[in-house]
């Protein structure tokens, strides 16, 4: 089967190393896999041996054309009607102009944004079939992130042939606008051909976007005026140079600068090294639709204690595999941290219990739930 996984762009992010290693896992079922960026950006990870199209073009991407959709949608379009697919319509043209040309029997659209074009592609390629994966919260796309393009995001959920979510409650959401929805979590592939050898430290992991209002990051700094003085975090992860100045500076104001220490973004192998040299791995996110790096992190035996949103939870459990906090009681997080950090055998415990959960997302596992998923598409 010729698949094509389209994304926006294949810069550093949970969505895009999880579409980048499902495209890689379903080559081995014999299918020929490519991949498709819309926007014109440098990929963060190893695409070495990909059939990869980038859309390099600056079209409708100018400052200018910024502006212009930005005034439209606070005017013209507001109330969620504005359409991507129009004001898109050279990169959209060319998208469909790639999937024909190479004869694609199943393109796999990731993201809201991306979703929107479902109904214009089955319009265009009436044989193609369309399977939109949503990669977040349903209520987060529904109500904030694609808030501006609603109308046309529940259109796209409603031509997709299935839809296909994260977590078991997003399902009983999306299935409001699409009878053929399934979950599927994520698969983790995290090297650990780099073994650390000082293990021994008090450190608190913590990978994110520099997201401050998602991954909350204004909680992760009130949370360590709570802990010890001698407890730091090894923040790994990135942003826009705008992300950044706000989170040095938050960092900075509140006297933390020497116990948060920002590592920037890190490859696989640098990854391994810092899961490795952690005590617990914490998440502050206010939402969460899976959590690469919780799982990750659970894969070396890092426990997680992590605020209570729905990827999480799904991972977690009621407690069973980690910690989870009621949003967003940061004093109580403090509490469990500082246990953690203290005893041995609850850490010990909580450990073990980890990488026994972290095996129920091995990319084998997940690609074969994909693979029967897509020939039932077809069917």
């Amino acid at each position: 089967m010729n698949i094509c996984l389209v994304n926006v762009d294949f810069k550093m992010g949970g969505q895009q190393k999880v579409v980048l290693d499902l495209g890689k896992q379903l080559s081995n079922f014999e299918n020929q896999i490519s991949f498709y960026s819309f926007r014109p950006a440098v990929p963060f990870f190893d695409i070495e041996g990909l059939d990869m199209m980038i859309d390099l073009s600056d079209d409708e991407l100018s400052v200018l054309s910024r502006i212009k959709r930005k005034v439209l949608r606070k005017t013209v379009f507001s109330d969620g009607k504005a359409n991507p697919v129009a004001e898109f319509s050279k990169r959209h043209q060319r998208m469909l102009e790639y999937l024909k040309e190479r004869k694609i029997d199943l393109v796999i659209l990731n993201g809201g944004f991306l979703t929107a074009f479902s109904k214009s592609i089955k319009e265009y390629l009436p044989s193609i079939k369309v399977i939109s994966w949503q990669h977040n919260m349903a209520e987060i796309y529904l109500e904030n992130y694609y808030s501006e393009i609603k109308d046309k995001y529940l259109e796209g959920l409603k031509y997709s042939d299935s839809v296909v979510c994260l977590t078991k409650s997003d399902k009983e959401v999306f299935a409001k606008y699409n009878d053929y929805t399934i979950n599927i979590p994520n698969s983790v592939t995290v090297s650990k051909k780099k073994q650390c050898e000082d293990c021994t430290s008090n450190d608190i992991i913590f990978v994110s976007r520099y997201n401050v209002e998602s991954k909350g990051i204004d909680y992760l700094i009130e949370l360590v005026k709570l802990l010890p003085s001698d407890v730091r975090v090894k923040f790994a992860g990135s942003g826009t140079k705008k992300q950044e100045r706000l989170v040095k500076k938050m960092i900075s104001k509140s006297g933390l600068s020497n116990r948060i220490i920002l590592l920037g973004a890190l490859n696989d192998e640098e990854l391994s090294e810092l899961y490795q040299q952690g005590r617990v791995f914490l998440s502050t996110s206010r939402w969460e639709g899976f959590g690469l790096s919780i799982v990750e992190a659970m894969t070396f035996g890092l426990p997680v204690v992590s605020f209570d949103t729905t990827g999480p939870r799904e991972i977690i459990g009621n407690n069973e595999y980690g910690i989870v906090i009621k949003s967003f009681d940061i004093f109580n997080m403090a509490k469990e941290v500082e246990r953690l950090l203290k005893d041995d055998a609850h850490y010990e415990e909580l450990s073990r219990l980890a990488k026994k959960r972290s095996k129920d997302f091995i990319p084998k596992k997940i690609a074969k739930q994909w693979e029967i998923h897509i020939q039932e598409v077809f069917k």
